[in-house]
């Protein structure tokens, strides 16, 4: 299972925030969010903390990072801090831009920002569509397929767009197109490209799913919601411990046995089946009870867990060893 970080503004509130990208999940406290799949053990975990907190340990244990970028406020040195940790380990990232109908920038200045100080490379292949009021967003457009995505009803229609729609963003087709080519076809491809040949958008949509394309999507009241839960179900687990178990080793992948390792003060990573065995944590102190504050399938919040606790069954020795990157 994968840990994603979600990096939002000390300025913003987080319950509010997530209540934005996740209309489903409205008045939880709980800062974090597990993503539904077909194979429950493989269940993305997003945990959403402010910038203060997204220290570069926690950063580095994670799996993948996303930025939320409100117009009303713009960036914050924490922010680019943690986004350029996130970049300096490779991690693959996103930015969400949202509240970028209405305030002080919109959707085009929001991605210059991001192009001007944390991504220069960024690329945008879906542009907000707003409602007949310009007070919320009523769908997103596929710049590569030419696909609305419409929840102007409050459930997900796609649907192709008119010929307005390829006119008015016929630049940004090209740019897409060319960026994308460029960042992973191969010579012969490229070359052919260069020369006027059409490109194939089948060949271009698996481009656009390597983990180190970054983007900038907006998002709006459940709006994006489907290309940013794409992108989080995508996301392959990197930071993977080792159990050590007497004379025998295996990674956390591969055991059911309920295990987990604090990643950053309060954070506990965590792996293996839930049941109803109890768990301990063990501290440079010694063994004690472990005091949970939110639980979920690949996360634990404890208050008190420092970096390094090894979190696990009553009773069993074994050990857990953190990757070195």
């Amino acid at each position: 299972m994968s840990l994603i970080t979600v990096c939002v503004s000390n300025l913003l509130d987080i319950a509010s925030v997530k209540d934005v990208i996740f209309p489903k999940f409205a008045g939880q406290t709980s800062p974090i969010v597990e993503v539904v799949t077909a194979e429950s053990h493989l269940m993305p975990t997003l945990l959403f903390v402010e910038a203060s907190a997204a220290s570069a340990e926690l950063i580095q244990a994670s799996d993948g990072f996303l930025m939320v970028i409100d117009g009303g406020i713009g960036l914050s040195p924490n922010e680019m801090t943690a986004w350029h940790h996130a970049a300096d380990h490779t991690i693959p990232r996103t930015v969400l831009a949202f509240n970028v109908h209405s305030s002080r920038a919109d959707f085009d200045e929001v991605v210059a920002i991001v192009e001007r100080v944390l991504e220069p490379d960024a690329m945008v292949r879906y542009l907000p569509i707003e409602n007949d009021d310009e007070n919320h967003f009523a769908g997103i457009y596929d710049v590569l397929t030419g696909d609305i995505h419409d929840y102007s009803s409050g459930e997900l229609a796609i649907r192709h767009g008119d010929p307005e729609h390829m006119s008015l963003t016929a630049d940004k087709r090209e740019a897409l197109f060319d960026e994308l080519a460029h960042h992973g076809l191969d010579d012969d491809n490229l070359k052919a490209h260069t020369l006027g040949m059409p490109l194939n958008i089948p060949s271009l949509e698996r481009i656009w799913k390597s983990p180190d394309i970054v983007s900038v999507i907006p998002v709006d009241d459940g709006v994006g919601n489907d290309v940013l839960l794409d992108w989080v179900k995508a996301i392959a687990p990197r930071w993977l411990p080792t159990i050590i178990l007497g004379d025998d080793t295996c990674s956390v992948n591969e055991t059911r046995v309920r295990v987990g390792l604090c990643i950053a003060d309060g954070f506990i990573r965590m792996w293996g089946q839930p049941d109803t065995e109890s768990l301990e944590i063990r501290t440079t102190s010694g063994i004690q009870p472990l005091v949970l504050e939110y639980e979920s399938t690949g996360l634990i919040i404890a208050p008190g867990a420092l970096i390094g606790d090894v979190v696990k069954p009553l009773n069993r020795n074994l050990d857990l060893l953190a990757p070195n990157f």
